[in-house]
């Protein structure tokens, strides 16, 4: 699981920087932004790295992009970090591709990550290429020739979701990012299987259906019966997986009440972690709570909908992550 990111208009650099923060929770092996010019990308959490980047690189951006990587194929390394420049186009990809070495070889590619080689596939055989994939699949894309555009992809296994405020789009995998980052804002996902072109600084948006492969039943990261000790991804039956999940504790941050897949496979043992919305340092094994209790409470979706039990948080960038502190039930 990875997180993207961007801004297309004329996005803001603080809400860039904190829809960045965002998505920690996504991923924190690596991270990138590129703003229609270059890219800068680094290993390690976006939190520390993000103060690096000099004030010049957002100035006068239409276009300001993004990912958080949590890394399935290849090293932790700033080569292997999103976006990737290939073929004259500029890419970030959430996901996993299950098939990525058939297409490897296909291809005759020699890529270390998958996002590299679905991202070469767009770019040199078309977008309908994507049909051949088999995994969990959510894409921005930018093309040197059309440096006014950027393209908005995903399948049923990853999440995209999109708001305008004012002369800017904004995106994120997390709506509750989005409303965070860009408070009452109303927030739409971005269907299946259908491309979004959206073109700036004069906004339009063009829809166009396409033809991609489906995810396939890869379980939850981070729960102990869906990652492998290895650190490798064990496929799952996904309902008797949330069966099973929904019988065992899942770790809560005491300081802000945020639950995370990432914290589940180790809600048993006696070590330190530390929230990745607040930086609350706790153990797992002594703050935990059972997945059935929390949907009662919370009526969200899934596990940290980002909603319910917020806390007021002031990261290093001086804003306000979340502006209803006072909200502790989930009423959506």
């Amino acid at each position: 699981m990875c997180g993207i990111f961007g801004g297309i208009g004329k996005p803001d650099p603080n809400v860039i920087r904190l829809l960045a923060v965002c998505n920690r929770d996504r991923g924190m092996h690596s991270w990138g932004l590129f703003n229609g010019k270059n890219i800068v990308k680094d290993a390690g959490d976006p939190k520390t790295g993000l103060p690096k980047v000099p004030a010049e690189f957002y100035d006068g951006a239409t276009i300001m992009l993004g990912h958080t990587r949590f890394a399935t194929h290849g090293l932790k390394t700033a080569e292997n970090a999103h976006p990737f420049n290939i073929s004259g186009m500029v890419g970030a990809h959430n996901g996993v591709i299950s098939n990525n070495h058939d297409l490897q070889k296909k291809y005759d590619l020699e890529y270390a990550v998958d996002s590299q080689a679905i991202l070469w596939m767009v770019a040199n055989k078309g977008i309908d290429s994507l049909s051949e994939i088999s995994g969990t699949c959510a894409l921005w894309w930018w093309y040197k020739n059309k440096p006014d555009q950027v393209r908005l992809l995903r399948n049923s296994g990853n999440p995209l979701s999109w708001c305008r405020d004012g002369e800017t789009i904004y995106f994120s995998s997390d709506a509750d990012d989005l409303r965070c980052a860009v408070p009452g804002v109303e927030t739409a996902s971005v269907p299946t299987k259908e491309m979004y072109t959206i073109s700036a600084p004069r906004l339009t948006l063009m829809k166009r259906k396409v033809t991609i492969g489906g995810a396939v039943n890869m379980g939850f990261r981070g729960t102990p019966i869906s990652y492998g000790s290895n650190g490798g991804w064990v496929n799952q039956d996904a309902g008797r997986l949330l069966d099973q999940w929904s019988r065992n504790p899942i770790a809560m941050c005491p300081g802000c009440y945020h639950t995370q897949a990432h914290y589940g496979y180790s809600y048993y043992q006696p070590f330190e972690v530390t929230c990745s919305r607040c930086c609350t340092k706790f153990e797992p094994n002594k703050h935990s709570v059972y997945w059935r209790n929390y949907q009662d409470l919370c009526n969200c979706s899934g596990v940290g909908c980002g909603i319910c039990a917020r806390t007021d948080i002031i990261d290093e960038f001086g804003i306000e992550a979340f502006d209803d502190a006072e909200e502790k039930i989930c009423t959506a």
